[in-house]
C-alpha cells in the first residue's frame, strides 16, 4: 500500500514539474516575441526612407537633356566638380553688367562653386576664322570643359566670313573641344538680334539647322526678344554699334538662367 502511495506521489510531482516548465516556456516565448516586435518598430522609426539627393539640384536640372542632368546629379553625389565654359563674343556695352557674368553668378548660387566651376571666355571683334587661326579654340579646349555654352560669333562673321564658311568653322571649333573631351555637352546659341537686319536672321536660322543636324542643343533665346524689325528692340540693343544695353544683357541672361537653373527669374 505504501509503495502504491509513493508511486502516485512521484507521478504527481513529475506532472507538476512538466506543467510548470511548459507555463514558463510559454511566458518567456511570449515576452521574447513582444520584445522583438518592439525592437522592429523602433528600427523602422529610426530609419525613414530618404531621397537620392537632399539638395535643389534635381529641380535645377529639370530643363536639361537627360545625359547632362545625370552628369550633374552624379557629380553632386560623388562630390566632384563639373567644368562649364561660356564661350563667344563680347558684345557688351561699356560698363554694363554682362550676361555671361550674371549667368556665372546664378549658376554658382544654384549649383554651388563646389559642384560647378564656370569660366568665361569672350572676345571682342573676333570672327570664327580668327578663333581658329589664332588657336583660341585649341587653347580653351585644354581646359576640357564638361559643358560648353557657345555663341559662335555669327554676328561678327556676318558680311565678312559668309554663313557657309561660318558653319564649317563652327564645326571645326566644336571638333577641337570634342577631341580633348569626347563627352563634352555642347549647347549652341545665336548672338543677339539686331535692329532691322536683313540677312543676319536667316544666318541664325541656318545655325539652328546646323545644331539640329549635328545633335547639339540649340538655345533660341531670340523668342524672348521684341521683334527685331520694330523700334521696341532699341531698348535692348544700341542702334549705333549693335552692342547690348543693360536691359539687353539682363533679358538674355534671364532666358539662359531659367534654362540652366530651372527657375523662373
Amino acid at each position: 500500500m505504501k509503495r502504491l502511495l509513493l508511486f502516485f506521489i512521484i507521478i504527481i510531482s513529475i506532472g507538476s514539474v512538466i506543467a510548470g516548465k511548459f507555463y514558463w516556456d510559454k511566458k518567456i516565448s511570449s515576452a521574447s516575441a513582444e520584445a522583438k516586435g518592439t525592437a522592429y518598430q523602433e528600427t523602422v522609426k529610426a530609419d525613414p526612407i530618404k531621397s537620392e539627393s537632399s539638395s535643389d539640384i534635381p529641380a535645377a536640372v529639370k530643363n536639361l537633356p537627360a545625359e547632362t542632368a545625370s552628369m550633374l546629379l552624379k557629380a553632386e553625389k560623388e562630390k566632384k566638380k563639373v567644368k562649364m565654359l561660356i564661350f563667344g563674343s563680347d558684345t557688351s556695352e561699356e560698363g554694363a553688367h554682362s550676361w555671361p557674368a550674371m549667368l556665372k553668378s546664378d549658376l554658382e548660387k544654384t549649383y554651388s562653386k563646389d559642384l560647378m566651376d564656370v569660366n568665361i571666355a569672350v572676345f571682342k571683334n573676333k570672327t570664327t576664322k580668327d578663333i581658329l587661326q589664332e588657336d583660341i579654340a585649341e587653347k580653351l579646349s585644354l581646359e576640357k570643359p564638361d559643358i560648353l555654352l557657345i555663341e559662335p560669333f555669327i554676328l561678327k562673321d556676318n558680311g565678312i566670313v559668309g554663313i557657309t564658311n561660318t558653319l564649317k568653322n563652327v564645326d571645326s571649333i566644336l571638333k577641337i573641344f570634342k577631341k580633348e573631351n569626347p563627352g563634352v555637352k555642347i549647347f549652341i546659341q545665336p548672338s543677339h538680334p539686331v535692329y532691322k537686319a536683313r540677312y543676319y536672321p536667316k544666318e541664325a536660322e541656318k545655325l539652328e539647322q546646323f545644331a539640329k543636324d549635328n545633335g547639339y542643343v540649340y538655345l533660341n533665346h531670340w523668342k524672348s526678344w521684341p521683334d527685331d524689325q520694330s523700334d521696341d528692340i532699341l531698348t535692348y540693343v544700341n542702334k549705333s554699334d549693335n552692342t547690348l544695353s543693360e536691359k539687353g544683357e539682363k533679358l538674355w541672361e534671364t532666358y539662359l538662367s531659367s534654362y540652366f537653373t530651372g527657375k523662373n527669374n
